[in-house]
């Protein structure tokens, strides 16, 4: 009799080759994921689809879920300019991500990180900080 291969997928999710991506009920579910439309969860999920770590023993040895860009050249592929500025945007205003590096002056692409101030969105403790937001969103 052969040696079983444990399956971890489904076969409708995948070919079997593939990565994955995390999306926890308690985001799907929340008053902050629920207003987004569809353009700012289609970005989102690209962006998240950038982020990689590696796990040693159970715990996060490396993570770069605070050095996702997003250059034109990537996301004129699934939306205009002007969709794209709305889209971070909204998922600045509602927590999901924040600004690392702005890269206007460089005229460098834009660092973005993930937030989890999604959590407390719709609260009186929600607080989008100025330098979380792109330049020419910030408040005066």
């Amino acid at each position: 009799m052969g040696k079983r291969v444990k399956k971890i997928y489904e076969n409708w999710q995948t070919k079997g080759n593939s990565n994955f991506m995390q999306l926890f009920h308690d985001m799907f579910d929340s008053e902050a994921w629920q207003e987004l439309n569809a353009h700012d969860r289609d970005l989102y999920l690209h962006m998240l689809r950038k982020h990689q770590r590696k796990v040693i023993k159970g715990y996060i040895e490396k993570s770069n879920f605070d050095d996702i860009s997003m250059p034109k050249s990537e996301y004129e592929k699934f939306m205009n300019q002007r969709t794209f500025y709305k889209s971070i945007d909204n998922l600045i205003e509602h927590g999901f991500i924040k600004v690392v590096r702005n890269g206007y002056a460089t005229k460098t692409c834009n660092i973005y990180g993930f937030s989890d101030m999604w959590k407390l969105y719709g609260t009186e403790n929600f607080e989008v900080k100025n330098e979380f937001r792109r330049l020419s969103m910030q408040k005066v």
